[in-house]
């Protein structure tokens, strides 16, 4: 606890990444959160608070709770339901965004428009829309009418994968490479946080499976953590080994050494690892999550042409619509392909008919 000369005891404040000072209290069962630019300056402010409470100089009740109150609040009640990963985004929200009502009650804010049109200087449009999620469903939950907004619009952007044609490619350069084994993961459809808790204990060569059981993650302080659930309910799953190349490599590893983690990086260092191998072999960059969608993309491939349900199961996708989308990126890179087929075929009739006339001109 920190103490000033007046002898008011507030918490010891933390230094922010944003270099910001930020002291959290509860007074009277709200959460009061407390930021300055110096640490001193927080530690005053936080007495401030609180001796003008105690001096019932400053009413603090739930009517006048602020945004990051607000959050603290909604995700306390929570914290067992929610991953992780939710509960960081919902802190960074409370410590980075509409901090300049950060202090008003919530119910006093009236200039949305004007703070999301701010906010959209700094943020994009995917970004902004799910911080006001975030805020939608903390009015909400403090009996607040959510205003009519308008967010910037979300441009869709085709996200790299590699086509049946490139992950052969890729799956040669990869042997002996250090990410093998995630990477051909990857490949078998399972994301990131899969990959990283996989343990060999999951891993059944006989019946070459890979059982996908637990997800690691970081958690609302930032701090990396295993966790024996995965991110749906559909993506509790067994997926069956189908690349030859990853039923050697798990089987080349030594039998001392098959405890704990089958795969032990760093996951951004996992991810540059991936994208080296692609660079070295004029692939597109793909990182992790793009082999995901490289395995769908040959799963729908005319090579394989397994069924919608079939790629679900698999890949552990329980929303449909999220498939289609990557159905439907790879229709139309096909169709595009198909395009260029027909025009080059007309190209090349126009070109023999152009010979054709030059040959007679000459007789």
């Amino acid at each position: 606890m920190s103490q000033g000369g007046d002898g008011v005891k507030v918490p010891q404040p933390r230094k922010l990444k944003s270099g910001t000072w930020f002291i959290q209290m509860r007074l009277n069962g709200v959460s009061v959160p407390v930021s300055a630019p110096t640490k001193t300056e927080c530690i005053y402010q936080a007495q401030l608070i609180k001796s003008e409470y105690k001096a019932g100089k400053r009413h603090i009740t739930r009517s006048n709770i602020t945004l990051p109150q607000a959050i603290e609040k909604y995700t306390a009640a929570r914290k067992n339901v929610l991953s992780p990963a939710t509960i960081r985004n919902y802190k960074w929200v409370a410590d980075h965004n509409f901090l300049s009502v950060k202090d008003k009650p919530l119910a006093k804010i009236r200039n949305w428009q004007e703070l999301i049109d701010l906010e959209a200087a700094h943020y994009s449009p995917k970004t902004l829309k799910t911080t006001w999620h975030i805020v939608s469903a903390v009015m909400s939950e403090n009996g607040i009418q959510k205003p009519k907004v308008k967010l910037p619009q979300v441009v869709r952007h085709d996200k790299p994968y590699l086509n049946s044609d490139e992950i052969k490619v890729f799956v040669k350069a990869l042997r002996g490479e250090p990410c093998e084994i995630a990477a051909l993961l990857g490949l078998h459809s399972l994301r990131r946080a899969e990959i990283l808790a996989l343990t060999w204990e999951n891993v059944d060569l006989k019946n070459k499976l890979i059982k996908v059981r637990a997800t690691m993650v970081k958690d609302e302080n930032n701090k990396t953590v295993v966790r024996q659930v995965t991110k749906t309910k559909a993506s509790r799953r067994d997926v069956p080994i189908m690349i030859p190349e990853l039923l050697a490599a798990l089987k080349a590893v030594p039998q001392e050494k098959r405890a704990g983690n089958v795969c032990v990086h760093n996951p951004s260092g996992l991810l540059k690892q991936i994208n080296r191998v692609c660079e070295k072999n004029g692939l597109p960059l793909v990182g992790v999550h793009g082999l995901r969608r490289s395995f769908a993309s040959l799963a729908f491939s005319a090579d394989v042409r397994m069924t919608e349900r079939e790629v679900m199961e698999i890949g552990g996708w329980d929303d449909a619509a999220t498939v289609h989308k990557i159905y439907e990126q790879i229709s139309r890179k096909q169709l595009e392909t198909a395009s260029a087929k027909m025009g080059a075929f007309f190209s090349e009739n126009q070109n023999a008919n152009q010979n054709a006339n030059e040959v007679s001109k000459t007789l």
